[in-house]
């Protein structure tokens, strides 16, 4: 949740309605630029905010502001349990067997595949090159996108 989860309800501003909204106690709707979370079992988190375990076993994290970088998302999403599959400025989309990368940058890199495909061999499409292993290192010469079937 960012800055003023909820905030705005059918009345106007309301608190309860963001404490409603994210399981935490947050203070400061329409009164204060910067909302506060009251919540004491709350945690400390990247990037200024705080998350808490809910009796659901889901986890609601806060910012009071949005990440200002791609370091300071990674950041979060890393703090929040996501394993990062490539380096920044990458960008990798699944949907089931099929794993999507796409890269701005030339140069070497690095695809760590989900723990359900990791040592499954996989086929680049576009290619037809076979790839195996517990990472693949993909080679591009710019802006490139590469499409993976992963074999169960």
């Amino acid at each position: 949740w960012l800055i003023a989860p909820g905030a705005v309800s059918q009345t106007g501003f309301s608190d309860g309605a963001m404490s409603d909204l994210t399981g935490l106690s947050l203070r400061g709707a329409g009164i204060d630029p910067a909302v506060k979370c009251l919540d004491e079992s709350a945690q400390a988190f990247p990037s200024g905010g705080i998350k808490k375990a809910l009796t659901d076993g889901s986890v609601s994290a806060f910012l009071p502001d949005a990440p200002k970088s791609e370091a300071a998302w990674r950041e979060v999403f890393i703090a929040l349990g996501a394993r990062p599959l490539v380096k920044g400025f990458d960008y990798v989309r699944r949907h089931g067997d099929l794993v999507l990368f796409h890269t701005a940058n030339a140069g070497e890199h690095t695809l760590v595949p989900p723990d359900d495909l990791a040592d499954k061999d996989a086929t680049e499409l576009f290619s037809g090159k076979a790839l195996s292993g517990s990472e693949f290192r993909l080679k591009t010469d710019g802006c490139d996108t590469l499409l993976l079937k992963f074999r169960r």
